[in-house]
C-alpha cells in the first residue's frame, strides 16, 4: 500500500513540476483546486508542493498577494 501511496506522490509532483515549467503565469492555482481537479486529497498536493519548494521550484505562503 505505501508504494501506491509514494507512486501517487511522484505523480502529483510530475504533474505540478510540469505546471512550473510551461505556465505562462508566476501563479499555480491554489492547493485545494488542484487537488480537486486531480481527484485526490489536499495533503498529498500540500506534500507534493513542498517538495518541490525544497527544490525552489515553488515558493508559497499562507495570504500571499
Amino acid at each position: 500500500m505505501r508504494s501506491g501511496k509514494n507512486a501517487l506522490l511522484r505523480e502529483i509532483i510530475s504533474r505540478m513540476r510540469h505546471m512550473v515549467h510551461s505556465s505562462t503565469s508566476d501563479r499555480l492555482p491554489p492547493i485545494r483546486n488542484l487537488a480537486a481537479t486531480w481527484g485526490v486529497s489536499h495533503p498529498v498536493v500540500a506534500r507534493a508542493a513542498r517538495c518541490l519548494r525544497s527544490e525552489a521550484l515553488l515558493q508559497f505562503g499562507k495570504g500571499r498577494p
